[in-house]
């Protein structure tokens, strides 16, 4: 039934096993810029699960492109042990392993006090309220071999490829849109910064497959992708803007935004190489959908992954009515924004793979009555179910669902309470 999800797909020298993604997205399970324990066991258990690729979280290319005090630094060179570690459990289940290599450029997520922000131009952002400096011509050049470094970094720790974040108005993006790149110097070129950094990134580093994430909702971004087809083996595209709190909310669509909403925004992003296109896909069924259509080679499906790591593998071997589904709320981005490690109302084991372990079956299977048939007696109920016991749910209205049944009347919560109820 996916036959198209599940076949190869070749990207430069990577041959992913299947076509389901897990793009790249922060997790804070990182300690003084660099990968933890749990990070390479939260990423092991999505390989687990049989995703065919995993694009590690955005990873700086130079101290000034840091965006939060958990941003991974992959111009460190002790990044390599650690992603090291990641690669080798990733690969160990036939993933394939990338990371995303990023400058924030203006746009700085990170409280006062925090390092001066630098930019094309002197132009603040509206979302932040960051006033950068304009960065000189040797400035810029140091920024350009930082992504080389990162290349090599990334090589030298085993990964298959690099996906060069060009999206969402961080600084690549900065460079090639008119309104925030008023140089007059050569660097006033829109897409002279963006072609010497993928130059950079194929020297440094010619074994990896490379990629670049543009904003599929950019009008600019789609002008760029033809002029960069040639220098790349991949182009990735997503909705959204950092630099705005809507354009942000874009970046990580929550319900009503309909499913497979990037759907409508690839067609301009087609210039003769595999296209990854990601926002709202959340069931495999409608992901195998944007295959047949031709929208997109493959998909990221990164928040329905948060929710169950397991989704690939129950979705090829035909148990849909076993994945645990996403629900939009963003509570992943939410701890993210609050600085604590990543987590998933639906999993209460997402970010902490290493220390809670999923439910065995218990020796002695006995019979549970849960009172309450709310979001925490359903999870519960649920818990107890899958350790093999048998369960009696107790509720004493007509429905169940709790407060969660009365919130399904709004149109932003009835998505969410259907998923939660079914």
């Amino acid at each position: 039934m996916l036959e198209r999800l599940f076949s190869q797909l070749t990207i430069g020298t990577a041959e992913l096993p299947n076509r389901i993604v897990s793009t790249a997205h922060q997790t804070n399970l990182v300690e003084a810029h660099l990968p933890t324990e749990d990070f390479v066991a939260y990423h092991e258990a999505r390989a687990r699960g049989g995703v065919g690729l995993i694009v590690l979280e955005a990873a700086a290319v130079h101290p000034t492109g840091l965006l939060t005090p958990h941003t991974l630094a992959a111009y460190n060179e002790k990044i390599v042990g650690p992603l090291s570690r990641v690669a080798e459990k990733v690969r160990g289940h036939g993933t394939r392993l990338f990371v995303q290599l990023f400058h924030g450029g203006r746009e700085q997520i990170a409280s006062a006090p925090r390092p001066p922000a630098v930019a094309p131009s002197a132009i603040p952002s509206r979302r932040f309220h960051v006033e950068p400096r304009a960065l000189t011509g040797e400035e810029i050049e140091s920024i350009v071999a930082g992504y080389g470094r990162a290349a090599e970094h990334s090589a030298a720790a085993g990964l298959d490829g690099v996906e060069v974040s060009a999206a969402h108005n961080y600084l690549a993006a900065q460079f090639f849109t008119p309104e925030l790149n008023r140089r007059t110097d050569a660097w006033g070129e829109p897409t002279r910064f963006l072609l010497a950094v993928l130059s950079a990134v194929r020297e440094s580093a010619p074994q990896l497959a490379l990629g670049v994430r543009l904003s599929a909702d950019s009008e600019v971004a789609a002008a760029v992708a033809p002029a960069i087809a040639k220098a790349v083996d991949y182009i990735s595209v997503a909705l959204g803007d950092s630099s705005t709190y809507l354009g942000s909310t874009g970046i990580v669509p929550p319900p009503p935004v309909v499913e497979n909403a990037i759907g409508t925004w690839t067609t301009a992003f087609r210039v003769g190489l595999p296209l990854l296109a990601t926002s709202r896909v959340v069931d495999p069924v409608e992901a195998e959908r944007l295959l047949e259509e031709g929208r997109a080679d493959a998909v990221g499906m990164t928040r329905a992954l948060i929710t169950d790591p397991q989704l690939p593998e129950k979705a090829r071997d035909g148990r849909l009515e076993d994945v645990l589904r996403c629900i939009g709320c963003n509570a992943c981005i939410a701890h993210y924004h609050a600085g604590t490690a990543i987590a998933c109302t639906q999993n209460p084991r997402t970010g902490r793979e290493r220390t809670l372990p999923p439910p065995v079956t218990a020796a002695r299977p006995g019979r549970l009555v849960v009172v309450g048939a709310g979001p925490a007696g359903l999870a519960a109920a649920a818990e107890a179910a899958g350790a093999g016991h048998a369960v009696v749910l107790l509720e004493r209205g007509e429905r169940i669902g709790g407060q969660l049944a009365l919130a399904g009347a709004a149109p932003g919560h009835t998505e969410m309470a259907h998923t939660l109820r079914q």
